[in-house]
Formats: structure tokens, C-alpha cells, sequence
């Protein structure tokens, strides 16, 4: 019979002499995963179009709450969101947000000379926030003039958080 360790935490199969059921482990406790461990990993994605010409962020429909286990905990955010700009020269900016503050931005494509070409603009940070409370990442969108969209063609974009033990 196979040893099984399943996503809960409980094992079964184990035929050891010297270990009875009643001693059989069930869960490793959260306290005592050593630093580095993923503690949690949350995923979202969304398909629908989203538009701004602001050249403030703007929310795009993307975003996870998280409550970290311990204060030391280190949060890892993942995203890949589809930009295009709807007319030549002008840029998308892409950020990462921790509740209402921008914790990192990039560029997103640039059109030069030609309009509504889609290309990927990945982003990620490792964020230290201290907390345990609930804490909101969201995925945010600026322009650098005009219009510029994102997912426009259904393609999804996508944002992943991670817990990593401190």
C-alpha cells in the first residue's frame, strides 16, 4: 500500500511498525514550516476588455486579498496582462498595488507607427508588509496619452499571490 501525503496534510499508508494510527501525523503546523516555505498561492484571471486614457492608475478588474500567516512573511505578486495602446506612440503603464499604494510599476508595449498590436507586460514584486491582516493586490493601468487597453482580443490576464514563510 503507498504512503500518502494529501493536500490537507493528512497521511495514510503508513505500515511502519512502532507507528499505530492513533500517532499517525495529520498536518504539519504552519508555525513550523521553515523560511521559504509557499505558505498560500492564490490565482485570478479575467478576459474582458478593459480601457483607460488616464494617465492615473486605474483598476482593470484584477486583484486578490491575501491575510499572511506571520509578519515576516514575504508576499510574492505575479502578473501578465495583455496591453495595446489604440493609436501610434503611446504606452501603457502597468502596476502592482498593495491596497492604495503603487508598490511597482513597468511599461507596458509601446506602439511605434502602428496601432492595436498586443504584446504580454509582465510585472512582479516581492512585497514585505508586516501584516496579518487582510491585505488587497491589485493590478492597475495608466496611459501615456489616448487610449490603452487591455485584453481586448479575450486573451487572459493574470495575477498570482504567494505567502513565503519569513
Amino acid at each position: 500500500m503507498p504512503t500518502i501525503i494529501s493536500g490537507d496534510g493528512t497521511i495514510t499508508g503508513l505500515t511502519s511498525t512502532g507507528i499505530s494510527a492513533a500517532q499517525t501525523v495529520t498536518s504539519v503546523p504552519s508555525s513550523a514550516l521553515p523560511a521559504g516555505t509557499v505558505k498560500q498561492v492564490l490565482f485570478t484571471s479575467i478576459t474582458s476588455n478593459t480601457s483607460t486614457t488616464s494617465a492615473t492608475f486605474a483598476t482593470i478588474g484584477l486583484s486578490l486579498s491575501i491575510t499572511p500567516s506571520s509578519t515576516s512573511s514575504r508576499i510574492l505578486v505575479i502578473a501578465n496582462v495583455r496591453t495595446a495602446p489604440a493609436a501610434a506612440n503611446q504606452t501603457a503603464k502597468i502596476a502592482i498595488f498593495r491596497n492604495s499604494t503603487n508598490i511597482t510599476s513597468v511599461d507596458g508595449y509601446t506602439q511605434y507607427g502602428v496601432a492595436s498590436l498586443y504584446a504580454i507586460s509582465p510585472i512582479q514584486t516581492v512585497d514585505s508588509p508586516s501584516s496579518t491582516s487582510s491585505i488587497t493586490y491589485s493590478v492597475q493601468m495608466a496611459s501615456t496619452g489616448g487610449t490603452v487597453n487591455t485584453s481586448f482580443d479575450g486573451q487572459p490576464a493574470t495575477l498570482i499571490v504567494m505567502e513565503i514563510a519569513g
